[in-house]
């Protein structure tokens, strides 16, 4: 008897306009989110390549550590962000390097 009455209450609720119209809207969001995430890793790794490339560049010519002046080194953005963010903007990503002084991760 209360299988027959789930099954009919199923069947109301699945057949229903309500539920057709939220079940698009959430799986036209879910794929949105999907694409925008993606995107935004492929926007992080280009950024990331650039950095590197320019950073590369600044230490091409030096051959002593102490005239190393301020050079960038950032972390690769992580695949799994693009997904759940974590605490990926919680740690520091970026490290100013120098010939001297101590290294401090910056945009926490």
């Amino acid at each position: 008897m209360i299988r027959l009455i789930i099954e009919k209450e199923l069947k109301d609720i699945i057949g229903s306009t309500k539920f057709a119209v939220t079940f698009g809207a959430c799986a036209i969001l879910i794929i949105l989110a999907f694409y925008v995430g993606g995107r935004n890793y492929l926007v992080g790794m280009e950024q990331y390549e650039a950095g590197k490339k320019e950073g590369l560049a600044k230490l091409e010519g030096v051959t002593d550590w102490n005239e190393v002046r301020s050079t960038l080194v950032s972390l690769p953005p992580q695949p799994i962000a693009s997904l759940v963010m974590g605490v990926s903007n919680d740690i520091g990503r970026n490290t100013e390097v120098s010939g001297r002084g101590e290294l401090t991760a910056e945009d926490s």
